[in-house]
């Protein structure tokens, strides 16, 4: 486990920003949140479960198809499209809940990755939510998921 830990910041009612420091370089950084071979390892639910990916085109105007199967095996899809993409500095893309309880709006996710001391400094804003609460339940779910990223990347 890493002793970095992620920051949040509340923008308004419609949006979040999240820091973190990561031990490893941008590209190393980059290339967990573009390759599907390596999204699973840290994107997914906190405690068992697994990460279904049904469709993952990683460029610019490409679409991605995920779900997230529970321990429990309760499963929730999100989708949506990559708007930027610049290697390793950059990924933008959106972001839809498609299933019943977490049917969302459309919203937008940008991570931005800069060399740092320590390696990489990422900032996450997710901006676009309906309400405070939806932005509230998105700082619980990044928190566990950079903090795993974190860890699975430090050396």
């Amino acid at each position: 486990m890493t002793d970095e830990s992620v920051t949040f910041r509340t923008l308004s009612d419609s949006a979040l920003k999240a820091e973190i420091e990561i031990k490893t370089t941008p590209d190393k950084v980059y290339a967990a949140w573009t390759k599907p071979e390596l999204l699973p390892k840290w994107f997914g639910p906190r405690v068992g479960g697994s990460l279904q990916i049904d469709h993952f085109d990683c460029l610019v105007g490409g679409r991605y198809d995920i779900t997230m199967v529970f321990a429990d095996g309760d499963r929730v899809q999100f989708v949506g499209k990559y708007q930027e993409l610049v290697p390793p500095k950059r990924i933008v893309f959106t972001w839809q809940w498609t299933d019943g309880a977490t049917l969302s709006n459309e919203t937008l996710v940008t991570v931005d990755l800069a060399p740092s001391e320590v390696g990489t400094h990422l900032t996450l804003i997710h901006e676009r939510f309906a309400s405070a609460k939806a932005r509230d339940d998105h700082h619980e779910g990044w928190e566990p998921l950079l903090s795993r990223l974190a860890s699975i990347l430090t050396p």
